[in-house]
């Protein structure tokens, strides 16, 4: 059981002289910062289960609207989540697609399998197929994908990433809205093992896709800039 207290120093809002607490490196790192005390933080993270606005405004400066419910969901050994995020305005989906698409995010994913396994490189051409985004893109632009995943996503992903995930494991696809927002809490990496049977494409997905869709989703739920060239992120 994990209740101590974990010590973190604070994210710094100046960066070589600049102020970075308006751009996304900040805010990721304040994301990061509060997904490592949701694993080591019991009262933490009940209260985020129970009052997640509050903790999401609180510990990582992310405000919603009064409107939109959170709802706070958990992977397990046998129960892996993908959020399917709304679909933006067509006028805002080349920008919402590009902060999803970031070459550093991928690399978190591919450093997040190299720190279990190893890695295979031969996998290479698969992890590049199975990449994230190109799901989240398909459920923006294909009208029968949401569909297809809202009835088996288990059976949709393996189609789509090439690999077959264990009979064991659970896969469901919450689907946001403009009111609903799905926060997923990933395992920790000291208490995940690769999923059995599965040990490239479908492993590295499971262990790689949480960490990453929780880094990202804020930007998604940040208004669009008035002014794109102003920020680096959005």
């Amino acid at each position: 059981m994990v209740t101590q207290l974990l010590t973190l120093p604070d994210v710094k809002t100046t960066w070589s002289t600049i102020d970075a607490s308006i751009y996304g490196p900040y805010l990721e790192a304040l994301q990061m910062r509060l997904l490592l005390r949701l694993w080591h933080e019991d009262a933490l993270k009940q209260e985020f289960f129970t009052n997640p606005k509050a903790v999401l405004e609180r510990e990582a400066h992310l405000k919603l609207p009064a409107e939109t419910q959170v709802k706070v969901l958990e992977d397990s050994e046998n129960l892996f989540h993908f959020v399917l995020p709304v679909k933006p305005p067509e006028e805002e989906f080349a920008y919402r697609f590009q902060q999803i698409a970031d070459w550093w995010m991928m690399a978190h994913s591919l450093i997040w399998w190299q720190m279990r396994n190893g890695f295979d490189f031969a996998a290479l051409d698969r992890f590049r197929q199975g990449i994230h985004v190109m799901i989240i893109g398909r459920a923006w632009k294909d009208p029968l994908f949401v569909p297809e995943m809202q009835q088996d996503a288990k059976a949709r992903l393996s189609r789509e990433i090439g690999a077959t995930f264990p009979d064991n494991l659970k896969v469901v696809a919450p689907l946001d809205t403009p009111t609903l927002k799905h926060f997923v809490i990933p395992k920790r990496p000291q208490d995940e093992t690769l999923l059995d049977q599965s040990e490239h494409v479908a492993g590295w997905f499971a262990a790689a896709h949480q960490p990453w869709w929780w880094l990202n989703c804020a930007r998604l739920l940040t208004p669009l800039p008035e002014k794109l060239e102003d920020k680096i992120y959005a």
